[in-house]
């Protein structure tokens, strides 16, 4: 089964540089195909109705980390301060960024860690204290060179349509913030069995709290949550992305499970947006398939991340996901509604 597993995630994942403002930012996607897959309701009636997914596509193998996090912030030309939301100061979390401000966004300076071996690099741990926003912003940017329209349209500093129906996706977008079933699908589903598996490991046993790659069986079903303690010392305690290289998905995806929330683009109520795969802090039960979260859409903390997803090309033919419920004819009658939106709640940036 893991002999399996593996082949196909070599099979499936790809490198794609992808063009930004100040150069190539370079991602490794996950191949995620099987068009069509759907639950056998009779069997998994508890997780029926997540993971579907009729066409083809890719996400990114790992989270979008502090480097790529880093590119953006100065590509747009982000407030030190904050003020525009797309940036935690390091002075208020010293402790969880990874990214500081002096004339530039850049790294912040690598400390020692808390067991004394060596020292904390954050170039490739995944970028915290991101608001569902930052993420749609992040990838518009990807898409158009521009924070406000791209895969999603902020007018005025509004998400529109409106918070409470959600984030609607361009048709067009190369890129997006996954929807909650390309994620499910991506953390869970086997092609090989067809069946889709408890957690984002490849297995419906819980996976071993314990420091990368994982000691037990060779690592093939190891995380970084807490199990009591934390699964490493380190302060904070992140791992840097695919850190646990033999406990991927069987798509090939890494740390779907334990080390970060990831914001998806499904609703959980109202002004709450649902998060996926439980984080350092988070308890084996909230990697599970069955285990849905949320935060408000505004909320930044040291354990959201995400990760983005985008289209795939076959043989020239690209395969474009549907629209979301509500299509997008055009942006000229935004006007109108945004102006009768309230301000509160808003995404800052302007």
């Amino acid at each position: 089964m893991k002999t399996a597993k593996q082949v196909l995630a070599c099979m499936a994942v790809v490198s794609l540089l992808v063009a930004s403002q100040t150069g190539a930012m370079e991602f490794e996607w996950a191949v995620i195909g099987d068009a069509g897959n759907e639950f056998d309701t009779n069997s998994d009636p508890e997780r029926y109705g997540y993971g579907s997914v009729n066409y083809e596509y890719r996400i990114s193998k790992f989270e979008v980390t502090n480097a790529q996090y880093i590119e953006f912030l100065n590509a747009v030309g982000a407030a030190p301060d904050g003020s525009d939301g797309l940036y935690v100061p390091s002075s208020l979390h010293p402790t969880y960024l990874g990214i500081v401000y002096d004339g530039t966004f850049k790294l912040q300076t690598h400390t020692e860690d808390n067991q004394n071996t060596g020292y904390y690099f954050y170039e490739n741990k995944p970028v915290t204290h991101v608001t569902f926003c930052d993420a749609l912003r992040f990838v518009n940017w990807l898409n158009s060179g521009n924070t406000e329209n791209g895969a999603y349209m902020f007018v005025n500093g509004n998400l529109v349509p409106d918070y409470y129906n959600g984030a609607l996706r361009n048709p067009s977008a190369t890129y997006w913030l996954p929807s909650e079933d390309e994620w499910y699908k991506a953390a869970y589903y086997d092609p090989a069995t067809e069946e889709y598996y408890e957690y984002p490991t490849g297995s419906n046993t819980a996976p071993v709290s314990e420091a990368p790659p994982g000691a037990t069986n060779g690592g093939e079903n190891s995380a970084n949550y807490k199990d009591g303690v934390h699964a490493v010392t380190t302060d904070p305690p992140l791992t840097d992305v695919g850190a646990y290289y033999n406990a991927d998905s069987p798509y090939g995806t890494s740390d779907q499970g334990g080390s970060l929330w990831e914001w998806n683009e499904a609703i959980l109520t109202g002004q709450y947006r649902v998060l996926r795969g439980g984080s350092f802090n988070g308890s084996a039960s909230h990697m599970s398939a069955t285990w849905r979260d949320g935060d408000y859409f505004l909320s930044e903390g040291p354990s959201v991340g995400f990760r983005i997803a985008s289209e795939y090309d076959i043989d020239g033919e690209t395969a474009i996901p549907e629209p979301l419920s509500l299509i997008l004819t055009g942006f000229s009658a935004f006007g109108l509604f945004v102006r009768k939106m309230s301000s509160q709640g808003r995404c800052p940036r302007e």
